[in-house]
Order: C-alpha cells, then sequence, then structure tokens
C-alpha cells in the first residue's frame, strides 16, 4: 500500500536524523548510546534541517542550514556522502526563502518550498535536479490568490517517475488548477 510505505519513509527519514544529530552519551537523563552524527569530522555542519529524504538506494539529501568555513549557507541543499556534505544548491532565492520539501522520483531530486530560484535557476516553489543540473518544473507555480503565499508544502513520487505536488500555489500551465496537481516527469 502506497500510504503506508510513504508514511514508513517519513518516519524512518525522522529516524536517521535523530540517530544522526545525537552524540553518544546522555541527553536530559537517556542514554544514546549507539547514535552517531553526520558530521563528526567534517569541516560543514548542518545547522537546522528544514527537509529530509532517503532515495531508494540509501542516499540521505537535507535542505536547512550549513556552517562552511566560508559561512554560514542559511537556506541551501546538500547529500551526504558518508563522509560529509556535498552541495547541489547554495543559494536558494531570493535572501530568506525556503525549502519546505524533498522527494526523490525515480532519478531526479524534486525541492518545493517557498523560493525564486535555485542555484541562479528560475523556478517559482519547485525545482528538479537530474544529471547534476537544476531545471523549472512545467511553466511553473504563482500564488493562488493575492492573500496567499506561494510554497509548496509536500511533494510525494508516483510510481512512475512523476510526483504530486500539495500546498498554496497555482499554475502558468494549468490556469483553473490549484493547490495539489500531478507532474508526469514531462507536465502538469
Amino acid at each position: 500500500m502506497k500510504n503506508s510505505q510513504g508514511i514508513f519513509k517519513h518516519f524512518f527519514a525522522l529516524v536517521v536524523v535523530l540517530a544522526h544529530f545525537l552524540t553518544p552519551g546522555t541527553v536530559d537523563g537517556q542514554t544514546s548510546e549507539g547514535w552517531s552524527r553526520f558530521d563528526n569530522d567534517s569541516e560543514i555542519r548542518i545547522t537546522s534541517v528544514a527537509a529530509l529524504t532517503i532515495s531508494d538506494s540509501g542516499g540521505i539529501y537535507a535542505a536547512g542550514s550549513f556552517d562552511t568555513p566560508a559561512g554560514e549557507l542559511p537556506s541551501a541543499i546538500a547529500r551526504w556522502d558518508g563522509d560529509t556534505w556535498v552541495f547541489l544548491a547554495s543559494a536558494i532565492g531570493p535572501e530568506r526563502h525556503h525549502i519546505w520539501r524533498l522527494a526523490v522520483s525515480g532519478e531526479s531530486l524534486y525541492v518545493g518550498g517557498n523560493f525564486q530560484s535555485v542555484d541562479g535557476v528560475n523556478a517559482r516553489s519547485i525545482a528538479r535536479f537530474h544529471n547534476d543540473q537544476w531545471s523549472a518544473v512545467g511553466g511553473g507555480l504563482y500564488a493562488s490568490s493575492p492573500s496567499r503565499s506561494l510554497t509548496v508544502y509536500d511533494i510525494e513520487p508516483d510510481t512512475e517517475g512523476g510526483i504530486y505536488v500539495a500546498g498554496a500555489f497555482g499554475f502558468t500551465d494549468l490556469p483553473d488548477s490549484f493547490n495539489i496537481a500531478h507532474w508526469t516527469g514531462e507536465s502538469w
């Protein structure tokens, strides 16, 4: 059943995050033996997580704030390579905009949130990372009403390499469709 797989995957992602951010020892009197961190020896440290996903092959992707030797990246996307975080995007624009959801479908990483661009690629609130390149998804999204902000809150992969998207938005491609849609991998 797809829904139970999705719930398990989200629960597993939460457990992975908790497991890797606690250091061995005690936390509030509770033992954390067997827990380890992702960034013990890395010069790059994730300081807050807004979104996390795990691919079917075990790849771990995180969106959030990172501390680097060059300074803080307040909104970035990275993949854990086993030793350190490898940045896929370090510029989410405009400033103070965020990624709220990550999902892997097929060979693509999809990101959704409240943003206008990812590493210089215009992609209103949804973007795709495929073959080491960022691209917009379809004709883009727009605010579904003047009083609402444009935000993608959830992305769920389908079984054919596409995604389902939910949030507060409309479409330039489908002017009468709002807040939930299916991307086939080629069109809305």
